[in-house]
């Protein structure tokens, strides 16, 4: 869960390309984050479909029922994912 270690407002203060979120998603797993090999690249594409530069943003965001199938727990607005 995202939210053990840092504030949600962490993730949410600016927008990061691609490789930026998935620099962020490597850097937590090597201080302990738990993610399998098939859950980084999804939530990868959740980060930055969220809080992606607005160049790189879909116009729709990432569904939370994926994040959910795949056990991922991140914080969107103020509540985490359940």
């Amino acid at each position: 869960e995202c939210s053990t270690c840092h504030a949600p407002d962490m993730v949410r203060s600016f927008g990061r390309s691609r490789e930026e979120w998935q620099e962020v998603v490597n850097a937590m797993i090597d201080q302990g984050a738990k993610l399998s090999e098939e859950q980084i690249p999804i939530l990868v594409d959740y980060l930055v479909k969220n809080w992606g530069l607005e160049s790189e943003k879909p116009k729709q965001a990432a569904p939370q029922a994926v994040l959910r199938t795949l056990n991922i727990r991140v914080v969107a607005a103020h509540s985490p994912v359940k």
